[in-house]
């Protein structure tokens, strides 16, 4: 992914406001919030800064630069940070700011921490992001070089140099078996070597992996417990 902001032009504007200069660091930082939607400060300090104070200041002049924003979300939780229209467009990716839907943060933050557990444990391997496969569908389908409603948008994409794609899909919470079902179909469609499907306790993927074995893609599908 480009850590690049879109043109030199932008980029001297910023740094004539600015008393520092804009880093490589500042445009991977804006860059991987904006892949995800959404982070906090403390996955912001792991990813890019020894220690939470340095983060919080380099945070802190993003925003004051309006290239991020806080959000206050549930009580005596972090606040979420996300790229503004003006930080979107510096780092050129495409993707439009997240929007903030209370019922989804905490699966999007947890996504967070999984694509990064997942791409240290494979470093050959490129990670997309959900909102960057959403993106990359939205192109293609105005081009129509894609049908509209066809299979599924996974939680994430795992692409390795031998060409192997394999869709990530995150569940936080048990679903009816006949929602398990429609998912596994819809995954059945896609072109994808192999889905791997996160759920949280041993007894949600005992009971997932038999659905997954009536529906015949126990050859596609392996049911991972996580963390």
């Amino acid at each position: 992914m480009s850590t690049r902001p879109s043109s030199t032009a932008e980029l001297h504007t910023y740094r004539r406001r600015a008393p520092w200069q804009l880093t490589e660091r500042d445009f991977e930082l804006l860059t991987r919030t904006c892949r995800h939607g959404i982070m906090t400060i403390d996955q912001i300090q792991r990813e890019f800064f020894h220690g939470k104070r340095a983060a919080y200041r380099r945070v802190t002049k993003l925003i004051d630069l309006r290239l991020m924003q806080s959000d206050p979300w549930l009580f005596n939780e972090p606040r979420l940070l996300r790229v503004t229209s003006r930080g979107a467009s510096l780092v050129a990716l495409g993707i439009s700011p997240a929007r903030i839907v209370p019922s989804q943060v905490n699966h999007s933050l947890k996504l967070v921490d999984l694509l990064g557990e997942l791409e240290a444990e494979h470093p050959a391997a490129t990670v997309t992001t959900e909102r960057e496969i959403r993106g990359e569908l939205h192109r293609a389908r105005r081009a129509g070089e894609r049908d509209i409603g066809r299979g599924r948008i996974p939680d994430g994409l795992l692409s390795f140099p031998d060409g192997k794609r394999i869709a990530l899909e995150l569940d936080l919470v048990k679903k009816a078996p006949r929602d398990y079902g429609t998912i596994i179909r819809a995954y059945t469609a896609e072109a994808y070597d192999h889905v791997w499907w996160f759920v949280p306790t041993a007894k949600i993927a005992e009971r997932l992996r038999t659905l997954v074995a009536r529906e015949y893609a126990d050859h596609l599908i392996t049911v991972k417990v996580w963390p």
